[in-house]
């Protein structure tokens, strides 16, 4: 359960999804209910929880002292 606070936009695309199992891989995967339906809310909180989940780091590679950025990489090549 992903708790939202009763967000209007968010408890939409919530209400829109259709989850299915894949026989083969056992994977779920979200979908649209309808053609027209709107679930890019859901399938983003459930990438974050999944981020969450795993522990990953929310550090910029920007922050990273190796980091090249294309303007060092250009200045390198003149």
């Amino acid at each position: 359960m992903i708790r939202h606070n009763g967000h209007p936009v968010l408890r939409h695309h919530f209400d829109s999804v259709v989850a299915s199992r894949n026989e083969t891989t056992g994977l779920v995967r979200m979908h649209k209910g309808k053609k027209t339906d709107r679930i890019d809310g859901a399938v983003a909180s459930a990438m974050a929880v999944s981020r969450a989940v795993a522990g990953e780091s929310n550090k910029s590679h920007y922050s990273d002292p190796n980091f090249k950025s294309l303007a060092d990489l250009m200045e390198e090549a003149a």
